[in-house]
């Protein structure tokens, strides 16, 4: 699957192209999270359920992400959404894991913030109005 760049898809909107930055970036600072928290998950879970449970999470965050932000796909933003949500859940369950390591409170705290501010920019207006036109060559 070969995605355009930004230099090949120059209609996208300004929030578009902010909303894969932070995703990327919360992706960065989600991955020094998931190493530093990454024993006591084993603990809880077991070495092979954990490191699954880690591939699948950032597999499909990056990969609803590029779906976004490079193949127009509306459905991918709901996914994320919900997907958020349901996440935000999850890793509220797990705080106490995460304040137990050195700066995992705020790392958390920074991680959720930037995936937050980056879902902004899926409902901004351009983000939208971009996301609601589609054409059939997009589709083949």
């Amino acid at each position: 699957m070969n995605y355009p760049s930004f230099d090949e898809r120059a209609d996208a909107p300004p929030p578009i192209k902010r909303f894969e930055q932070l995703w990327l970036l919360s992706l960065v600072v989600s991955l020094i999270v998931a190493i530093l928290t990454y024993p006591e998950i084993v603990d809880r879970l077991g070495s092979y359920s954990a490191a699954i449970s880690e591939v699948l999470l950032f597999g499909t965050a990056t990969g609803l992400m590029f779906l976004v932000s490079r193949r127009r796909s509306n459905l991918s933003r709901w996914l994320l959404t919900v997907g958020f949500a349901g996440f935000l859940i999850l890793y509220l369950s797990y705080f106490g894991l995460i304040d137990k390591v050195p700066l995992g409170g705020p790392l958390a705290v920074l991680h959720l913030s930037l995936q937050v501010a980056a879902l902004v920019q899926l409902y901004a207006r351009d983000s939208r109005a971009w996301l609601a036109v589609r054409t059939l060559e997009e589709d083949d």
